[in-house]
């Protein structure tokens, strides 16, 4: 009898081991692409780097480029955080907004300002280039850095400003 509880009780914590990495298996296989799932809840059209500058030009939408790793405990932090704000969701649709995680990340050093810490959200124009729209709160070191939504919230409807011409959020 011993010998079956103490098997039993071996088995229990194996299974209690697994269990974590059994659910995030099935949890990851939504049609989200990989590390997105922490930005959205569904509200969010993301695209890849490669695709957004396209999109842009064409249907004439300032990108909002979120840059992050799926290992970093910050970005999704602050991804969970995004994907639970409702002026986010509301701002999210005059953008394109490009998914750029882990290897994705543009080689080109001008999406790299302070330097490539992570999560970093940068504003663009409809070409790629930077817009000068950074967080006022932030880290002088990482002005790209939104620990708080409604920072990044600001800079949403300051880009929609400066790049699309919005005056007033009413406009939307």
């Amino acid at each position: 009898m011993r010998r079956f509880i103490a098997a039993l009780t071996i088995t229990l914590m194996i299974a209690l081991c697994l269990l974590p990495a059994i659910i995030a298996a099935t949890s990851s296989s939504s049609s989200a692409p990989p590390g997105v799932s922490e930005w959205n809840r569904g509200f969010v059209d993301w695209v890849t780097w490669s695709q957004a500058i396209p999109i842009a030009k064409r249907e004439r939408k300032p990108i909002m480029m979120v840059v992050h790793k799926t290992w970093c405990a910050a970005c999704r932090a602050v991804g969970q955080a995004f994907a639970t704000s409702p002026e986010a969701e509301l701002l999210s649709k005059y953008f394109v907004m490009a998914n750029v995680e882990d290897d994705d990340e543009p080689s080109d050093k001008k999406y790299a300002i302070q330097g490539q810490y992570n999560p970093r959200v940068l504003f663009l124009y409809p070409d790629g280039e930077v817009a000068d729209i950074v967080n006022e709160k932030g880290d002088p070191a990482h002005l790209h850095f939104y620990p708080e939504i409604s920072d990044l919230v600001k800079s949403m409807i300051q880009a929609l400003r400066l790049i699309a011409g919005v005056e007033e959020i009413g406009e939307l």
